[in-house]
């Protein structure tokens, strides 16, 4: 990528510093988003003015060629440094007109926003954890900031692309950015009754009755009697809703052993096992570590053990479930168990944008300055968030998630959902099945 490269390149970035953080947050702004060929050199190899379509970035403030970028200096930094102090966490959608006087002003450095909010370098600082030992929304700066709805990275690439437009027109053309979408699911209870062994159901029943819930435990007795469909047996409608898609949704079943929070059909019902060859034979699969796995090698081992198993395929697609992960530990642990796609990449009690962005984008291992393997896939929004974590009702959910749909749509990148196959058949749920209909409609269009 360094200047050997140049005679292939599209466009050259001169900088006063070589780093791997430079190189990875470059790639991720010219290469994955706006599909530009480029190369990096040092200041000093520059001859005069370069004809050349390029940048400067430095942290010399008395640099007068144009157009340059001030450094703030997270991109300079040594191994493991993480010190943010001087950069400004904002919005630069909403500094677009004053574009390329901002991109000279201290601390205005979209280069270094983008790898703070892709490298996650708060999590590794900040140790305020939620009671499942998750890092919240409200620890981060972008909720503080109230921009946790704001696709921060995303708007500090076009801003950055809307400073060259200026210089090179025909490089850096302001048009739309390709959008696409893309539909997961979380499959924690396969069945809300069955395939879960015979004590496990009595033992449903007996708590049932002893709460004096009598339509629970009534509709429990029919569903196993074959007198009423089981409530969470909602994959007909999955795949019907899915079938005009562009792109295939992504099943996550969660295989661990029984627990507080692991729920989950029994791994040796041979139905359950059927339902999961079913589904691999038609779309892709990853695992969905229990909660119990947290930071659990051999759990987690296990758990992808046995979805090799049951569908006869190597297994690279993760999503933790409660999306209980931590940084470096638990995407280290990924790696080294062959995993090389992870789609936990938001928060559980905020919708929007936990990393800044919709595109995917190789995991960054802060510790050892390391661009990894894993490619990480974020999505925006939640059914459980939206009606459990913010309290929202189906207005107001259809609303919020149409507001962050648009802003997808804005800046390119994908859109994408998560959702449980138990949402669709609960009568708490009633509604928004509709809601998913109108909102993967909107998704595709």
């Amino acid at each position: 990528m360094h200047g050997k490269n140049r005679k292939n390149s599209d466009f050259t970035v001169y900088t006063d510093h070589f780093s791997t953080r430079i190189e990875y947050t470059f790639d991720f702004v010219f290469r994955c988003v706006l599909g530009i060929n480029f190369s990096i050199c040092s200041i000093a190899e520059m001859r005069g003015i370069p004809q050349q379509a390029h940048l400067i970035y430095t942290k010399d403030t008395s640099y007068q060629s144009k157009p340059y970028f001030l450094a703030s200096g997270i991109l300079h930094q040594g191994k493991g440094e993480k010190n943010y102090n001087n950069l400004k966490i904002c919005d630069y959608q909403k500094i677009e007109n004053q574009s390329y006087c901002m991109s000279q002003k201290e601390g205005y450095d979209p280069f270094g926003l983008i790898f703070f909010m892709l490298s996650r370098m708060e999590e590794y600082l900040n140790d305020k954890t939620d009671i499942h030992g998750r890092f919240p929304a409200s620890s981060s700066l972008a909720h503080n900031e109230n921009l946790i709805t704001t696709p921060l990275t995303d708007h500090a690439v076009l801003f950055i692309r809307s400073v060259l437009n200026r210089f090179y027109p025909n490089v850096f053309p302001l048009v739309p950015l390709p959008y696409k979408s893309l539909a997961t699911y979380d499959i924690d209870y396969a069945r809300a009754y069955l395939w879960k062994g015979k004590l496990r159901f009595i033992g449903g029943l007996g708590k049932e009755l002893l709460a004096g819930r009598w339509i629970s435990a009534r509709e429990r007795i029919q569903v196993a009697l074959g007198k009423k469909r089981d409530p969470f047996d909602e994959f007909d409608f999955m795949e019907q809703v899915d079938s005009s898609s562009k792109s295939l949704p992504v099943y996550f079943w969660l295989l661990g052993k029984p627990g507080e929070f692991d729920k989950n059909s029994d791994v040796k019902h041979t139905e359950f096992r059927s339902l999961i060859k079913t589904i691999s034979s038609k779309y892709p699969v990853g695992i969905h570590p229990s909660y119990a796995s947290f930071l659990n090698r051999e759990r987690i081992k296990e758990e992808i053990g046995i979805l090799e198993e049951i569908t006869g395929k190597k297994i690279s697609r993760n999503r933790f479930h409660f999306l209980r992960f931590k940084l470096p530990e638990s995407y280290r642990l990924l790696l080294e168990l062959g995993i090389t796609e992870d789609f936990s990449m938001a928060y559980a009690d905020a919708i929007g944008f936990r990393a800044g962005t919709s595109y995917p984008f190789h995991w960054y291992d802060l510790d050892r300055e390391e661009i990894t393997g894993l490619k990480v896939h974020p999505f925006q929004i939640m059914e459980i968030t939206l009606r459990n974590y913010l309290g929202l009702d189906l207005k107001s959910s259809e609303e919020a998630a149409g507001e962050i749909l648009e802003r997808v749509k804005n800046t390119g990148g994908c859109f994408t959902t998560l959702w449980h196959n138990s949402s669709f058949g609960e009568e708490e749920w009633k509604g928004w099945k509709n809601f998913y209909k109108r909102l993967r409609k909107r998704m595709e269009s």
